[in-house]
């Protein structure tokens, strides 16, 4: 049992450290060899608990996407009006990016690093997240009846600005992560809903 236990614990290292060498030297900067020397274990020893470089990439990865995913999933899954549902989206959104934010910013720049099968599905899941949030901005505008804005544009207009917090957020800073994600999600409803399409020299 002890032995499982270490063996886990070592395994947490791994992910723990490479998640920090990934975020600060990118992948083509982060070796196996340097990533065992930190975690304290031998380099051949680290394919016990990694099955290649593209693996450990690949897992943090799907982890990320899929904690996130599923965490939006969940502040969502009661609520039916659906500006609420943005809202909450947006809110959860928003903590998650903060919360982790090493491992959305590997999720986010290092896509271009993965091969075949791995680059295929991690691809695969950010377009199903994306689309989610189609789903969600739709509803809106449908229940609004505004039928001129551009779904996808609007999207991905929206997921920038949430996935954005991260770059400046500090625990330390005067305001939480909770009061922030509010923040931003009534700021995104307001001008969703006043939204006007029309060319700027016809609202002059």
């Amino acid at each position: 049992m002890s032995t499982q236990l270490a063996a886990q614990s070592t395994e947490e290292r791994v992910f723990a450290v490479a998640t920090d060498m990934l975020f600060e030297y990118g992948y083509h900067g982060t070796t196996l060899r340097a990533l065992a020397e930190a975690v304290g274990i031998t380099t051949p020893s680290i394919y016990y608990h990694i099955q290649s470089k593209q693996n450990l990439l690949y897992t943090i990865m799907k982890r990320i996407l899929t904690d996130v995913h599923s965490e939006v999933l969940a502040a969502t899954a009661a609520v039916d009006d659906p500006w609420m549902r943005l809202e909450a989206a947006i809110e959860a959104h928003i903590t998650m990016h903060a919360e982790r934010r090493k491992e959305v910013f590997i999720a986010d720049s290092e896509v271009r690093a993965l091969e075949g099968d791995y680059r295929t599905e991690i691809v695969a899941i950010r377009d199903e997240y994306g689309r989610f949030y189609k789903e969600l901005v739709r509803a809106c505008l449908d229940e609004a009846h505004v039928s001129g804005p551009d779904v996808d544009l609007m999207s991905y207009a929206i997921l920038s600005t949430c996935t954005g917090v991260a770059s400046w957020y500090s625990p330390k800073g005067r305001h939480a992560i909770e009061f922030i994600a509010r923040q931003y999600a009534t700021l995104i409803r307001s001008g969703l809903a006043s939204y006007d399409v029309r060319p700027a020299h016809d609202q002059q």
